[in-house]
């Protein structure tokens, strides 16, 4: 694979992170901060989402000296970068076992309520973390005892781990995975059968539960699957690498997504945010609005296919915007440089430069122009006409007119070829 696009493709990798990082630590320091300031949001379900949240925030922040080395091209060996991140490996390992315990956890409240009750918080939370933390540390603990001195592309967990062992994790994830998802399938089962009868607790917890899935299914399992699927269809060397290092768009969505979908199902954790930063001007005029008290339509079978089309949306408009961000970084870079080579070296000008120029600061605007877009889609604000269309009338006059000196650049080239002397 060329190493120009193995360093454009690290280059959007690592800005991936940095975004992720934004959004996920905030998602999740605002969790635990939730949880220890409101009395009213601790149950036994939210301390095993709040190790889920810690285990997320420990995966996030060591994704950022990956970012480094994918921006900087400097390569570890296996032996260096495994020990670096097998902190990492433990807890990407605890969170997807933490998954399944919280689906577990619904399954204990739906038919073992009696336990439920009488066990106390610390004993109950104990014992639901314990398998997490087995499974993690056999991992880890293979991993330090298969690990050689290979050179590896990226040093992240599928690739720092010798590949005997990166199979097992990989295998065991899609398991671990697919009994996750059938257990919450014949959870929801149930639920449509008892209907009303559920208690109102469960199905507000239920309700949260089943977008998260959604997600864990759309994010983790993808990345899970997909690593073990480019094996599985023979890709290797590099081609394996470019491909499994990309599934980490799946797996940094995993980590930022529980907390946004707390708030979007949660009243209670709706308000429990706006009060905590009530002491910021623009968040206290939210205190006002209607959505905050009103919770997302709570019935006791919500349309799995419903579900899925509005995670499909949120995930296609995070990656979207994610793609703005990223091509942003890349497209300024490069028509910057452009324009700046063209003004410091004179050998460098001549007609077809100043048009090429020209087109590189249409493309400058283009890309400005779609940032606010690229927030809007995080934030899920809308516009009318009236409002949208004079607020990027600039954008759509330098859209037009960079297709326009597209076709001129080729016009430029007929003109030197046929008309040499004009």
């Amino acid at each position: 694979m060329s190493s120009i696009v193995e360093m454009i493709n690290q280059i959007f990798i690592a800005t991936e992170i940095v975004l992720f990082n934004v959004l996920g630590l905030f998602g999740n320091i605002n969790f635990l901060c939730l949880t220890y300031t409101k009395p009213a949001l601790r149950s036994k379900s939210s301390y095993i989402q709040c190790a889920l949240s810690v285990s997320h925030i420990f995966c996030l922040l060591f994704e950022l000296p990956n970012a480094i080395l994918l921006f900087t091209g400097i390569q570890l060996k296996r032996n260096v970068c495994f020990p670096a991140i097998s902190t990492y490996i433990f807890f990407i390992c605890a969170q997807a076992v933490i998954m399944l315990m919280l689906v577990v956890d619904l399954f204990i409240i739906v038919f073992f309520t009696t336990f439920y009750r009488r066990i106390d918080n610390k004993t109950y939370t104990f014992l639901m973390l314990l398998v997490p933390f087995v499974y993690a540390s056999f991992t880890v603990a293979w991993g330090f005892v298969m690990m050689d001195d290979e050179l590896v592309i990226f040093c992240n967990p599928p690739i720092s781990l010798h590949p005997v062992v990166s199979r097992w994790w990989s295998m065991s994830n899609v398991a671990l995975n697919s009994v996750t998802l059938c257990l919450f399938l014949f959870l929801m089962t149930i639920f449509h059968c008892r209907g009303k009868k559920q208690k109102s607790d469960t199905r507000k917890l239920m309700k949260r539960l089943k977008v998260s899935v959604v997600v864990f299914v759309f994010s983790w399992y993808m990345c899970t699957l997909g690593v073990d699927m480019f094996v599985a269809i023979g890709l290797t060397g590099s081609v394996l690498v470019f491909f499994q290092s990309n599934m980490v768009f799946f797996a940094l969505l995993c980590y930022t997504q529980p907390f946004y979908v707390m708030l979007w199902r949660s009243s209670e954790y709706r308000i429990a945010f706006i009060e905590m930063w009530s002491f910021l001007n623009c968040v206290k005029s939210l205190k006002s609005k209607a959505w905050l008290e009103r919770t997302t339509r709570a019935t006791t079978v919500v349309s799995t296919i419903d579900s899925m089309s509005s995670i499909i949306v949120m995930s296609n408009n995070i990656f979207i915007a994610t793609e703005i961000f990223v091509f942003n970084i890349l497209g300024l870079f490069g028509n910057v440089n452009i324009l700046l080579l063209t003004y410091f070296k004179p050998q460098l000008r001549s007609k077809t430069s100043y048009i090429q120029c020209a087109l590189s600061v249409s493309h400058i605007f283009c890309l400005l122009f779609e940032l606010p877009n690229a927030v809007f889609l995080f934030t899920g604000i809308q516009l009318k006409r009236n409002v949208c269309f004079p607020a990027i009338s600039t954008y759509i006059f330098f859209i037009c007119a960079q297709a326009v000196i597209m076709l001129m650049l080729v016009v430029d080239l007929f003109i030197i070829v046929f008309f040499t002397t004009l």
